[in-house]
């Protein structure tokens, strides 16, 4: 092996002796023994790492691994509904949400929910013509007193029918003045003991499914926390290919549903 600018024994000074020379050559040839060694392991770590998969007997590599490992799934068994989702990088958001069931595949949808509550599905006729769809709600923030929601329908054919947002809903058909309330000229609301009143949409947005009908949700109140003023309620209507907005009203705190009867769902998570 050539080992560069080693001294050759008839280079050797008078004051070294054979041995220690022959020591100091071992040495050199040790070192970049495990240089060698050290490249080796470094362009290992770069292969692709072939793995089986125990379940079906497919290889799958390394790659892969990393990507199946920040999924989740939720599965609905007595429907046969299976939803997967990924992981963002720090875990705090769920998106490109795939659906599948006895009827096909959708997706991905680019639906942001938050990692920390379980999405809202309902399997139901919402828009009444003998077949169920699937009604997905992805909560994107929440917090104390705080939920703030999307609704997403999957039709039969697997694709996505568009709900119009309830906040674009109430800004088209609702007047608010003062401690009034109305629905276009008509009042519905009216109070004594609040101030202003608006709508919170950065605080609560909500939409459910009750009696086969899809309901979407927005407080009110005066700008107060501890002043809320109830809710304005949005009941859907599919019209020309979309959800919208069928009626309008006013609701009180205690008649507010949260969520009708969703869907029981097994969680998967693959880490």
């Amino acid at each position: 092996m050539d080992v560069g600018n080693a001294q050759t024994l008839s280079e050797i000074p008078a004051n070294h002796t054979k041995t220690q020379y022959l020591k100091g050559e071992r040495k050199i040839k040790k070192y970049l023994l495990i240089h060698l060694i050290l490249l080796f392991l470094v362009g290992c770590s770069e292969e692709v790492v072939k793995t089986e998969n125990k379940e079906n007997g497919e290889t799958i590599d390394s790659e892969q691994l990393v990507e199946v490992s920040k999924t989740i799934e939720f599965i609905n068994e007595d429907y046969d509904i299976h939803i997967t989702g990924k992981l963002s990088e720090h875990g705090d958001k769920i998106s490109d949400f795939i659906i599948r069931n006895n009827e096909g595949e959708a997706g991905p949808f680019q639906w942001n929910q938050s990692s920390l509550r379980d999405p809202i599905i309902y399997y139901e006729d919402i828009n009444q013509d003998n077949q169920n769809e699937i009604v997905f709600i992805n909560i994107f923030d929440h917090g104390t007193g705080i939920i703030l929601s999307e609704a997403h329908v999957i039709a039969i054919n697997s694709t996505e029918v568009i709900v119009e947002p309830i906040q674009e809903i109430i800004t088209e058909n609702i007047r608010f003045s003062g401690k009034q309330v109305y629905l276009e000229d008509r009042l519905i609301y009216e109070t004594s003991k609040y101030g202003d009143l608006k709508a919170y949409y950065d605080d609560w947005i909500n939409y459910k499914v009750v009696n086969g009908k899809l309901i979407g949700g927005v407080r009110i109140g005066d700008g107060r926390t501890e002043q809320y003023a109830g809710y304005l309620e949005v009941e859907y209507a599919f019209y020309e290919g979309k959800y919208v907005v069928k009626e309008i009203r006013h609701i009180e705190d205690d008649e507010m549903q949260t969520e009708g009867l969703p869907l029981p769902l097994t969680i998967r998570k693959n880490y």
